[in-house]
Order: structure tokens, then sequence, then C-alpha cells
């Protein structure tokens, strides 16, 4: 359930919510639309480690269909239905997220169905999970998220995980995506991952005579300042610092901007 809790303030509403069937609430669907639908951990998949043939099957059926078959454009994406493009698999209902939905298009797509109308013509959902990987589960969102005409927002983190997936009723100002500690955030991965190759072939290199024992310090020199930088790019998500803004705040060279003030009453309210 979304929310789980004994006791309530005044003026607000407990629902117990299938988080992967919102369209059969017909209490939420009636309280909609929302300004802001927040998931805390709802689409996380951290659950991985007790499941891993699961998630990685998950994975490598989404990765495979969307390749054989890319999502439609334009009307297209309205008309034709998800289930159409990339079956689900019994394998693929033991990978589920934290929220409870699994891994597959009939699914996501049904979870971004009943969240559609929630949206209404403003809204926006976000799904904070503080990093994970996706396992496949970001492509089928996205799929989803243009068949419903929502605009569809990541947020990086190391390693080739998300932190965040934001669904929107309408374009919002990104200021992440084009970040260059967003932008770099696979590629610095891809480089974690291929140092120590890089590094034990050019040992092999030199051990075998194909390079000049001149260059070795000057390699090495190179190597090390390599391992700093990428250390450093490395760590910075585990502070909060996912963004070039993210920096200039922890480095105090900036202060955030204050919070808005509330809007005016309307008028007759």
């Amino acid at each position: 359930p979304v929310l789980r809790t004994i006791s309530f303030p005044t003026g607000v509403t407990c629902l117990a919510v299938d988080n992967a069937r919102l369209a059969d609430c017909a209490r939420l669907q009636h309280l909609a639309p929302f300004d802001v639908v927040f998931g805390g951990h709802m689409l996380c998949t951290c659950r991985w480690p007790s499941r891993p043939f699961a998630f990685c099957r998950a994975a490598a059926a989404t990765t495979a269909a969307a390749a054989s078959s890319p999502p439609p454009l334009g009307e297209e994406a309205t008309l034709q239905p998800a289930a159409a493009t990339l079956q689900p698999a019994a394998a693929q209902r033991a990978a589920r997220t934290c929220g409870g939905i699994a891994l597959d298009a009939e699914e996501v797509d049904g979870f971004v169905d009943g969240l559609r109308p929630l949206l209404g013509r403003r809204g926006v959902a976000v799904f904070d999970h503080e990093g994970g990987w996706p396992w496949g589960l970001e492509a089928l969102l996205r799929r989803a998220a243009r068949r419903r005409g929502l605009f569809f927002y990541v947020r990086r983190g190391p390693l080739f995980t998300n932190f965040d997936y934001v669904l929107s009723a309408r374009p919002l100002f990104d200021d992440v995506s084009g970040d260059p500690l967003q932008r770099d955030a696979r590629a610095v991965a891809w480089a974690f991952l291929s140092f120590a190759p890089a590094v034990a072939l050019l040992a092999a290199s030199f051990r075998a005579g194909a390079l000049p024992q001149e260059l070795a310090p000057h390699l090495e020199a190179a190597r090390r300042g390599a391992a700093l930088a990428l250390a450093v790019r490395l760590l910075l998500p585990f502070a909060d610092v996912l963004t070039s803004r993210d920096l200039v705040l922890a480095l105090g060279l900036a202060r955030p901007p204050p919070p808005a003030p509330p809007a005016a009453p309307a008028a007759g309210a």
C-alpha cells in the first residue's frame, strides 16, 4: 500500500492503495488531480540481491525487446498498447520494485496508466529512491510516459544508478539533465570499470617492451592523477552533489534561493 499509518490529522485522508493498480482505486481517482505525487522507494530496485537472476532476466528482456522494436512516435504513441510491444514474461514478474511493481511492460504501463489521471494538466510525480540500478525500469517508464503524454526526467547517480524518476503532465524547466555532472555520469562509470584493465594492459606493454621505459614515470603520474580525479568524482553523489549547482552550494560559493512566498488567495475565496 501507498500509505500505512494509524492516525492522521484532521482533514487528511488515508487510503490503502495497490501501487500496481492505482486506476482501480475509485476514491483516489475521485480526489484527483493532485499538484504533486511523491513516492519514496516506490520504484526502488534494491531488492535485486534477493533475486539477482530474475532482475537480470527482466533487464535482458527489456533491452532485447526495445532494440527489436523502437518506441512509436507522435500520435501513434497514444494508440499502440504497451503490451503489444513488450510482452511480459513470468520470470520478469519475480523482479519487483520496493513498491511491488513488476519489471515488465504490462505492469509498468498499468502503473503509469493509473498515475496519469492523478496528475491532471499540471501535476508532477516524483519518485525518489536515493540510487538504484534500473534493471530495465527506466526504459519501461520512458515508453509508458510517452504513450500517456507525460514528460519523463531522470536524475542519475554513480555507477549506472538512478536517484529520481520524475513524470510531469507538462514540460518542466530542466536544469539537471544537461548539467555536466549528469551528462558525464555514465562515462565516469565506464571509466571506473575500465581503469584497472587499462592499467594492467599498460603494465604488460612495458614488461613486453612494447612501450619505451622512458614513458613509465610520466604514465605513472598520469595514473595517480586519473585515479584521484576518478575517486573524487565517484564520491560526489554520496555527498548529495549530483549537479554543478550542488557542488557550488556545497563549497559555500553560493546560497540556496529563498523559499517562494505563499500564493495570494483567490478573490472571493
